[in-house]
């Protein structure tokens, strides 16, 4: 990876799948969300009830179902860990504006910055590895042609 790209610019493999964990407030914004995605004669998907301006986004069945049974597990756990695929993620990505707050809690911000862990968090560590390494040496760079 050079300077001027990022691993998403790469062709992404959207079936590669990543845990997160999520907290009650969390999935319950996700799920509020949410519209089903349809299908009507023309073949042609379409939401199930109109977007709304706040970052709705329309989904599969299979992706309600998943968010389904983490708003039943929250109901007497604190969190749950649910696996996304790449195509899930961004689509979440899509709902949550870093100001979305769920009761008290700022789910839009803690929700992307899992999201961003799952898909740069090799990347990020990366990152940090040579900062630590670049702050830790006693080389002046500016001296190196």
């Amino acid at each position: 990876m050079n300077d001027n790209t990022f691993p998403l610019d790469d062709e992404l493999n959207m079936e590669e799948t990543k845990m997160i964990n999520l907290t009650k407030n969390e999935v319950l914004f996700i799920d509020d969300a949410c519209t089903m995605l349809i299908e009507p004669e023309i073949n042609l998907p379409l939401p199930y009830k109109p977007l709304h301006k706040g970052g709705s986004i329309a989904v599969p069945v299979s992706f309600i179902e998943k968010i389904g049974m983490g708003v039943l597990v929250t109901e007497t756990e604190a969190n749950i860990d649910i696996e996304f695929d790449l195509g899930e993620l961004l689509m979440i990505r899509e709902a949550c504006l870093t100001t979305s707050k769920y009761g008290k809690e700022e789910v839009g911000l803690s929700i992307k910055k899992k999201i961003y862990k799952a898909l740069l968090g090799k990347e990020w560590e990366e990152r940090l590895q040579f900062q630590k390494l670049m702050f830790n040496s006693n080389v002046d760079l500016s001296t190196i042609e």
